[in-house]
C-alpha cells in the first residue's frame, strides 16, 4: 500500500473542484481508501486528500479503464423512489456547501439508507459510514425527507396492476 496526496483547488468558471488531476491518477491506480480534509487557503476553497493505493498490476487489464457505473442499477425497484428522493437532497446541499456530494453521503450509503428506510437518527448511525457528524449535520433532514415519502411509494407497477 502506498498514499499519495492531492490537493483539489476550487475553479470559479467551472463553479466546482478542479479534478483532473485526481481522474488521471484513480485511472491508473487501484484507490483502497481516502482521507479528505477541507480547508480555505487564500480566500479559495480547497480540498486535500490523502490516498491509499497500490498500484494497478501490469498487463491488458490494466489499460483498461472501467465505465463509471450508474449507482441507480443497484437500486432494487421497490427502494428507487426514495433512493433519488434522497440523492437530489444530496446532490442540491452539496452544491450548496461547495463540496462534492460523495462528501455529505456516497453512493452506496444513499442505497442502504434507501433500503433501510430509517425512522430516526439512531438507525441511521446504523449504515456503514454515518458516524456523529453526518449524523449531527444532515440526520433531521435525512429522517424528515425518508417520513415525506409514503410507505409502498417505490412498489413496482405489476403488469397485472395496471389500468
Amino acid at each position: 500500500m502506498k498514499l499519495k496526496p492531492i490537493t483539489l483547488r476550487w475553479d470559479d468558471d467551472a463553479r466546482a473542484f478542479d479534478t483532473t488531476v485526481l481522474d488521471a491518477f484513480c485511472t491508473e491506480h487501484d484507490v483502497l481508501s481516502v482521507f479528505e480534509h477541507f480547508f480555505v487557503h487564500e480566500g479559495r476553497p480547497s480540498w486535500a486528500l490523502l490516498i491509499s493505493y497500490r498500484p494497478r498490476p501490469p498487463g491488458p487489464h490494466a489499460a483498461a479503464v472501467e465505465a463509471p457505473r450508474d449507482p441507480r442499477v443497484e437500486v432494487p425497484p421497490e427502494a428507487r423512489a426514495t433512493f433519488e428522493a434522497i440523492r437530489q437532497w444530496r446532490n442540491n446541499r452539496a452544491r450548496d456547501e461547495g463540496k462534492p456530494p460523495y462528501v455529505l453521503f456516497t453512493n452506496n450509503q444513499l442505497i442502504a439508507i434507501a433500503r433501510g428506510r430509517p425512522t430516526s437518527k439512531a438507525a441511521l448511525a446504523e449504515i456503514h459510514g454515518v458516524g456523529e457528524s453526518k449524523l449531527a449535520a444532515y440526520g433531521d433532514e435525512i429522517v424528515a425527507i425518508l417520513a415525506s415519502i409514503p410507505v409502498g411509494a417505490d412498489a413496482p407497477v405489476e403488469a397485472d396492476d395496471a389500468p
